[in-house]
């Protein structure tokens, strides 16, 4: 099944992170803003279906120029 961007454009997604083949792991984002970058890149595999406030608030913290 081809990855659609359009997937990407909804706040409420979670995704893993891998590196390569056979190097899956336990990397987890969920996408505040459309991320057409991730199309294609990973596997979207479920949803925020409570909490969301408090992700959002935890998306507005400030950070420094590395994200830190």
């Amino acid at each position: 099944m081809k990855p659609r961007t359009e997937a990407y454009q909804c706040w409420y997604l979670i995704h893993g992170k891998n590196a390569g083949p056979n190097t899956n792991g336990s990397h987890f984002f969920v996408t505040l803003a459309p991320g057409p970058s991730l199309d294609g890149k990973h596997t979207i595999f479920g949803r925020v279906c409570n909490g969301m406030e408090i992700i959002k608030r935890l998306g507005s913290v400030q950070t420094d120029h590395t994200d830190r």
